[in-house]
């Protein structure tokens, strides 16, 4: 005879998550992907430099994008998509960077927002990317803070005068969906024994 252990009503079984990919962006495409956007906060610049898609210094493929230095008080940000996370937890964000003068690093940020159609003012510092390094450099942030929420959008700040340069590549949003949750009744469980 079987022995056959009762649970109270029902059985919850949980399917173990597995991480998503909710986002990549290799810019191979050769312009703005669909979805991003550049905003200028600040100063234009002498030269008008800000947020670009072009062909050189790509960590993969063909394609990065990048922000030169430039005279003036930038504040230059490029927008990510918005992503809807309310399924998911273990949010996180990666990107490939590296660049030049680090000496005269002025800023660059790694921001998020929780708003629908956010501005500016929305967002907070995730973390901060730093001085570039001279090589391509792997950077993940936990972007946790914002697990479960249905509008999430990231953004990558440049600020400065007369700073530095950097290049990105291979940008990644990854999370885990939230377990599965199936329940069974008294019967169904008595049935899986029989």
């Amino acid at each position: 005879m079987k022995k056959l252990i009762l649970l109270p009503l029902a059985l919850i079984l949980f399917a173990a998550p597995m991480a998503d990919n909710l986002l990549t962006e290799g810019f191979e495409g050769g312009s703005l992907p669909g979805g991003w956007d550049i905003w200028q906060e600040g100063d234009p610049g002498y030269y008008g430099y800000t947020w670009s898609v072009a062909p050189f210094y790509p960590h993969t493929g063909s394609y990065g994008v990048y922000h030169y230095w430039d005279y003036g008080d930038l504040d230059n940000w490029l927008v990510t998509p918005t992503l809807d996370v309310s399924a998911y937890e273990n949010l996180s964000l990666t990107i490939w960077h590296m660049g030049a003068y680090p000496g005269d690093y002025t800023g660059s940020y790694i921001m998020a927002s929780d708003i629908a159609s956010p501005n500016a003012g929305d967002f907070t510092e995730l973390d901060e990317i730093g001085a570039p390094p001279g090589s391509w450099t792997e950077l993940t942030v936990d972007a946790s803070a914002y697990d479960g929420e249905s509008d999430v959008t990231f953004a990558f700040s440049y600020t400065g005068d007369y700073g530095h340069n950097i290049f990105m590549d291979d940008v990644s949003v990854d999370a885990d969906p939230v377990a599965a949750v199936e329940s069974a009744s008294l019967g169904e469980i008595k049935a899986i024994y029989r």
